[in-house]
């Protein structure tokens, strides 16, 4: 897109950082315009930060004109309050991340006076209650390996699960015992997806076989999908709820 149409005090920058990814979304609020929207593929850390940035600042997007910037990390607020006394190389891992995203949030901090830094659980659900009105609702979101699913009743929690998966037969598994576990009919109540899924991939397939009453998640937020290429809106759920 050319900037030349779009004064750079207009622009605003999402951030949305995981243990192994940076989703990043450039867009203009007063046009509803998407400038830049892709994902980093790298471990947390400063390095790896610091490098997206200045692929970004390499576009054309002078970050220090930007009008906002707002950042989450995937389920910050889960991992923190995490006992990290236990040897299992899973809470190793945890405790890697919540070490390495304090360091990115100290960063943005200090180089970004102005960031806003979100809850990405809760931006996640006030979007999915935005988007639909329905009583009950089952949302499901991974990445990274990792499951979450909630029950929503009247816009709140009534139950979260997050799951560790490998193969489309462990999600299957989680899925269905999540269902049970929640009072749900796998006939009728509805199952929303969000995340790295599509309709061709195994995971999937294998779900509608048990779970035919699904639907993908779609865009919350007022921005257009407008890329060069197509793209799923349930792939970029998590970053454009981050604009609400």
């Amino acid at each position: 897109m050319d900037l030349s149409n779009v004064l750079l005090n207009e622009l605003n920058l999402s951030l949305l950082i995981g243990p192994d990814r940076f989703t990043y979304l450039v867009y203009s609020k007063k046009n509803s315009e998407i400038l830049q929207l892709g994902f980093y593929t790298a471990h947390i850390s400063v390095d790896n930060l610091e490098q997206l940035l200045s692929n970004i600042t390499e576009a054309g997007i002078e970050l220090n004109r930007l009008d906002s910037i707002d950042c989450a990390f995937h389920h910050f607020d889960i991992i923190k309050n995490r006992n990290f006394q236990s040897s299992s190389s899973a809470d190793f891992r945890l405790f890697d991340y919540y070490n390495e995203a304090v360091h990115c949030k100290n960063y943005l901090a200090e180089h970004f006076p102005g960031v806003k830094f979100k809850d990405s659980q809760t931006i996640l659900l006030s979007a999915f209650n935005k988007t639909y009105s329905e009583k009950t609702a089952i949302l499901s979101y991974w990445q990274s390996g990792k499951l979450f699913m909630w029950s929503l009743s009247f816009g709140l929690t009534e139950e979260k699960v997050e799951r560790e998966f490998i193969s489309s037969e462990d999600v299957l598994y989680h899925v269905l015992h999540f269902y049970k576990s929640a009072g749900f009919n796998v006939q009728k109540d509805k199952f929303y997806i969000a995340g790295e899924l599509s309709e061709d991939s195994t995971i999937y397939k294998r779900l509608f076989n048990y779970v035919a009453n699904n639907e993908f998640v779609k865009n919350p937020s007022a921005l257009k999908l407008n890329t060069d290429e197509e793209l799923p809106e349930q792939l970029f759920f998590d970053i454009l709820s981050l604009t609400l």
